[in-house]
């Protein structure tokens, strides 16, 4: 969304809208209507492409991790996916070290 701060006094906007006639004042808020509309759908656009693009980015890692663990599959999952295995891993990891206080 873009916004903008502005210089002009708010009265100084409600005195230039009160001089329209009130066909142009109706125009006028036709036309910002549809320019909030037009924002409020590109945004929910995007959002929409955000969530497809994180979704697939997703597939992406996941078939990364099945391309990098296949070999280790006897090795160290046995029949678990990519994904379980390198959760095994990282959980399996114990942390011995000892720090001496001086």
């Amino acid at each position: 969304m873009n916004t903008m701060v502005s210089t002009i006094p708010m009265d100084a906007i409600l005195t230039m809208l009160n001089s329209l006639s009130r066909r142009d004042r109706k125009w006028l808020v036709e036309q910002m209507s549809e320019q909030v509309n037009r924002e409020e759908a590109k945004a929910e656009k995007a959002t929409q492409d955000s969530s497809v693009s994180e979704s697939a980015w997703e597939e992406e890692n996941q078939a990364l991790y099945d391309e990098v663990f296949a070999s280790f599959h006897s090795d160290w999952g046995g029949d678990g996916s990519a994904t379980e295995i390198a959760e095994s891993l990282r959980k399996g990891r114990v942390n011995n070290r000892k720090i001496e206080v001086w």
